[in-house]
């Protein structure tokens, strides 16, 4: 099943060798040699606790931010700045650049 945005998960990690893998495939076995009952697997206790140290951990939503406050000051009003405010819906990091229009540049080249 997919994960649904913006929705708590534990996470559980497990983990096993490949011991009887390995041991039933070499090339010499030993006179004395027993198959493996299986794989050494993490304890449950063990898979649990790395489980509550990792903790809850929640997705992403699927939208990216929009602008809730989009403002430039006069332009005019100053030769060496131009001034910006702008807000977020959301945290995330917003980027300005200045391009001369007549530059030739289009919004894919920047």
């Amino acid at each position: 099943d997919r994960m649904v945005h913006e929705t708590g998960y534990e996470i559980l990690c497990f983990a096993e060798d490949d011991w009887k893998i390995e041991a039933d495939s070499a090339l010499n076995l030993s006179p004395n040699y027993a198959t493996p009952r299986g794989p050494n697997k993490t304890p449950l206790n063990h898979v649990e606790a790395v489980g509550d140290a990792i903790g809850v951990r929640t997705t992403l939503d699927l939208a990216p931010p929009s602008f809730t406050l989009l403002q430039i000051q006069d332009p005019t009003a100053y030769n060496d700045k131009l001034i910006v405010t702008l807000s977020l819906n959301e945290a995330g990091t917003a980027y300005c650049r200045t391009t001369r229009a007549d530059s030739g540049e289009t919004g894919p080249d920047m």
